[in-house]
């Protein structure tokens, strides 16, 4: 982040729902990324139910863990276009996955996600594909123990290392260019797009 943008978020309330969704999901809300995970504070719950109202994204709730909730912002189109990659199936096969429907992957995920952050069971590994991680970055990831990494950014990389820094520089300028339209004043809902969403309640 550069000097004169994080002088800006210093001016501005870190705290609150708004800012915690651009910091967390900028990549998403500027259609660089399928999904984004949003945790906030459980007080900002309510906030943050208003504030995606009517907008693109579908939203799923995972779990809540020391007065926090973690939820899943993703593009319904965009996750179901990934989950029906052949490569991507094989590997939730792989993961013990049987019903592949988008649906069913998230029902299961959650579960796995629950008792990974609450109960301390084992790291669900296809989080990273349902982040938009490339396939082979996953897999190095699970091969390597986490070690062994050729770069690291909003991932581990272990595949086309500068293809990577490009994509993750391109988050970076996203980052930067919504919290400079906050500043001059342009609300979260309208960096967002306020449009019909396709809700995912499961």
């Amino acid at each position: 982040m550069s000097r004169d943008v994080f002088e800006l978020v210093c001016t501005m309330n870190r705290n609150s729902v708004e800012m915690q969704l651009v910091v967390q999901c900028a990549p998403l809300l500027a259609g660089l990324k399928i999904s984004n995970l949003l945790i906030i504070s459980e007080e900002n719950e309510k906030a943050f139910q208003c504030l995606i109202e009517e907008c693109d994204l579908s939203v799923y709730f995972l779990t809540r863990f020391n007065k926090k909730a973690v939820y899943l912002l993703f593009r319904y189109e965009e996750m179901e276009n990934l989950l029906a990659d052949d490569s991507v199936r094989s590997f939730f096969r792989r993961e013990g996955y049987r019903d592949l429907s988008i649906y069913a992957i998230l029902r299961n995920f959650k579960k796995r996600y629950e008792q990974h952050t609450v109960a301390g069971g084992e790291f669900p590994h296809e989080m990273g594909l349902i982040l938009g991680y490339p396939i082979e970055d996953v897999e190095g990831f699970i091969e390597n123990g986490g070690n062994n990494c050729l770069y690291t950014g909003y991932w581990k990389v272990y595949n086309k290392p500068e293809e990577k820094k490009l994509i993750f520089k391109s988050y970076e300028k996203a980052t930067e260019r919504i919290i400079r339209m906050m500043s001059r004043g342009v609300p979260v809902r309208e960096i967002i797009g306020a449009r019909k969403k396709r809700l995912c309640a499961i």
